[in-house]
């Protein structure tokens, strides 16, 4: 008969919140917050972002690809859009693209 083994679950204290959101902002990724408090780095995610720190790397939100896709028919390239909401400019093309954005070639041309 094997035994069951119980893992202990750590809360992060309130202390621990206020350093894992002080170092995320100071560049730190959730996997090393999360090996600094002894917890998985989805909890520190999930705790970051219930408390309004936006995360690095989050998929964009259809807010964000309405206001890509407002700027991109402004005129505005991929490199100033991904630029001014904090994304990569590939994840701005594709994301444009899925919503059926009809995308300018590189001298402002529609394509085909």
């Amino acid at each position: 008969m094997t035994r069951r083994v119980h893992r202990t679950i750590h809360r992060l204290t309130a202390a621990e919140i206020d350093d894992s959101i002080a170092g995320y902002q100071a560049g730190a990724t959730t996997r090393q917050l999360g090996r600094t408090f002894g917890v998985d780095r989805r909890t520190v995610a999930r705790t970051l972002a219930s408390r309004g720190v936006e995360l690095r790397g989050a998929p964009m939100t259809l807010g964000h690809v309405e206001e890509a896709a407002k700027l991109y028919a402004q005129g505005l390239s991929l490199a100033r859009i991904a630029d001014r909401l904090g994304y990569h400019t590939t994840t701005i093309h594709l994301r444009l693209k899925s919503a059926g954005v009809l995308m300018r070639d590189t001298h402002g041309r529609e394509r085909a």
